[in-house]
């Protein structure tokens, strides 16, 4: 999300004025960027890819249906510059919340887990596909976005709030703790008793070729 729909979304939950609208979107980058060190470096390998999307989709999902509601109940001030009252520190304060929990699961993980995925011989065609597509779904959000908060109002976090549920439902496996070669079995290429009739098949030919060099060298 670009730092122009940020500051819109800040603005239409009552931070209105160019101050208070920067403030709170200058808080929100600081929020998002430690908030990511924490996880990537702390956390990512200990719970593992697939629980910590549910958990971010669940954590994002139910502070948007708060934040939509919020702004349904308690709409803020049309004066610029006015003071936030209340209601609009506390929907700042769920964004805030919503960006640590965006931050533990579908900031950085998208890009660990398609890192993992990909064998060599197409990596750096699955990564560039990856990349390819993440900026531009970018590129629509935050084009589509002032225009959604325009029409839409408090219902577009109560949208948001049902994507970001919905996607709990995923079903991308684990990958933490896996080796390239089982990719293609959790996934469905090849099953594991072929692989391991493959592998098995390899160390006797290694086998083979290990008393091969063995009996030439006696011989000689």
């Amino acid at each position: 999300m670009g730092w122009t729909e940020l500051c819109q979304i800040f603005t239409s939950i009552g931070y209105t004025g160019t101050k208070n609208s920067l403030l709170a979107s200058g808080i929100y980058g600081v929020v998002k960027v430690i908030a990511t060190s924490l996880f990537v470096f702390f956390f990512v390998e200990s719970l593992g890819r697939r629980i910590s999307l549910i958990i971010s989709s669940f954590g994002m999902g139910t502070l948007f249906f708060i934040i939509g509601a919020l702004l349904k109940t308690h709409p803020p001030p049309t004066t610029v510059g006015a003071n936030p009252p209340p209601a609009s520190k506390a929907m700042a304060a769920m964004l805030y919340i919503y960006v640590c929990f965006y931050s533990m699961g579908w900031g950085p993980l998208p890009w660990v887990y398609v890192s993992d995925i990909f064998p060599t011989r197409t990596r750096h065609f699955g990564l560039a596909t990856a990349s390819a597509s993440q900026w531009l779904f970018n590129f629509v959000v935050s084009k589509v976005t002032p225009d959604m908060i325009t029409n839409l109002g408090y219902k577009i976090f109560l949208m948001f709030a049902t994507i970001n549920i919905g996607a709990m439902a995923t079903f991308l496996p684990e990958t933490k703790g896996l080796s390239l070669e089982e990719m293609d079995v959790i996934f469905g290429a090849i099953s594991a008793e072929e692989r391991a009739a493959h592998i098995a098949e390899q160390q006797r030919a290694l086998g083979h070729e290990k008393n091969d060099t063995s009996s030439i060298h006696e011989k000689a």
